[in-house]
């Protein structure tokens, strides 16, 4: 249990190794169980191996950004232009 600064508590519990993370409805059952029970599940709830990670998923480079030079992280006047037209719905 940990005591919160307005006072209430919120109560972690692990979910049981008797889980199986690769059942998406178990884990959807599981986190509805424990809200009705006022608890918070934690642990690896639900993991799909053919789901992309968000690395894939935004195309992110592999190497660290402080390996990059200045010239890799700065998109070219084109490339901003076409960024910036995006955020203002153009």
């Amino acid at each position: 249990d940990i005591e919160m600064f307005d006072g209430s508590t919120l109560r972690l519990e692990t979910i049981g190794s008797e889980h199986d993370p690769s059942d998406a409805v178990s884990a959807l059952k599981a986190i509805h169980q424990a809200e009705g029970e006022n608890r918070h599940v934690t642990g690896l709830l639900y993991y799909d191996p053919d789901q992309q990670t968000a690395d894939e998923a935004l195309g992110l480079t592999e190497t660290p950004l402080s390996s990059l030079s200045e010239a890799e992280m700065r998109p070219s006047k084109q490339s901003l232009d076409g960024i910036n037209a995006a955020f203002r719905g153009a």
